[in-house]
């Protein structure tokens, strides 16, 4: 009866080698499965071991080479050959590509999971190598790049909206007009009229004044009345009206607040 012999996993052979310790492993494992990152380079991010040693304990466990310096003119001739995204996930870089195989440098070449990832990306049977950390996040920055991120704010323009606009020939501006001159409705609901539209200032109703109301002085009889004088005068009136609006908003206002607290 034959005995299959099964290899031990990275994370014994991590404790078997007594390159981490239990409670170390532990942290790293709980972290990497928080961030969503492989083992081998969050052990190195925490601390627990340097990315040389890291390097040169994997080589002795895989028997596998270890590239340093890993030189950017040699990943640039093949970057093309890996798609952004899988370099970046998986942090490898191509250092060549001869016939089907594919020869890239990674940190943990026993991550079967990142080597069936590049190799299913690629169609190419691949063949790792070693790297130090530090020199292959480097390259893995500079050729693959994180995609600039969309800002929605830098594309749409952001303007005020005046809260009322004089100009438009809407039936609030009538209404407004009418209750500055003292012949409309308290409420801007109690009455529905088509009215036509303005077309232009002569088209306004008579000014009644309310002698209780402050008005701007009246011009001389001597001199008459120019079309610039008439614009003055309604705008003065129009600054009136707005105050006037803006007084109803804010009896409004405290009434609902008043009502909502009476119900708290």
């Amino acid at each position: 009866m034959f005995r299959m012999l099964m290899q031990p996993s990275f994370e014994q052979l991590l404790l078997q080698t007594q390159l981490v310790s239990a409670p170390q492993l532990a942290v790293a494992q709980r972290d990497a499965e928080i961030r969503q990152r492989p083992l081998a380079q969050t052990l190195i991010d925490l601390g627990f071991v340097s990315d040389r040693r890291f390097a040169e304990w994997i080589s002795e466990v895989t028997k596998l080479p270890i590239v340093d310096p890993l030189r950017a003119d040699v990943v640039s001739e093949f970057e093309g050959h890996v798609p952004p995204e899988v370099a970046r996930e998986h942090e490898i870089v191509p250092l060549d590509v001869n016939a089907d195989e594919m020869t890239i440098a990674t940190v943990n070449p026993l991550d079967r999971a990142s080597i069936d990832a590049v190799h299913s990306a690629t169609g190419l049977k691949i063949q790792p190598v070693i790297a130090l950390y530090s020199q292959l996040t480097d390259l893995v920055k500079r050729f693959y790049p994180e995609p600039p991120k969309f800002d929605a704010s830098a594309t749409i323009a952001v303007t005020e909206v005046e809260p009322f606009h004089f100009g438009d020939d809407t039936m609030l501006k009538r209404h407004s007009l009418e209750f500055a001159y003292n012949r409309g409705d308290d409420s801007l609901g109690s009455e529905t009229r088509v009215l036509p539209p303005l077309r232009s200032i002569d088209d306004l109703p008579p000014l009644e004044v309310d002698p209780s109301q402050e008005m701007a002085p009246p011009l001389e009889a001597a001199a008459p009345e120019t079309q610039l004088d008439r614009i003055e005068r309604y705008v003065t009136e129009l600054i009136r009206v707005i105050d006037t609006l803006q007084r109803r908003v804010d009896a409004i206002d405290a009434t609902l607040a008043r009502i909502v607290n009476r119900e708290r």
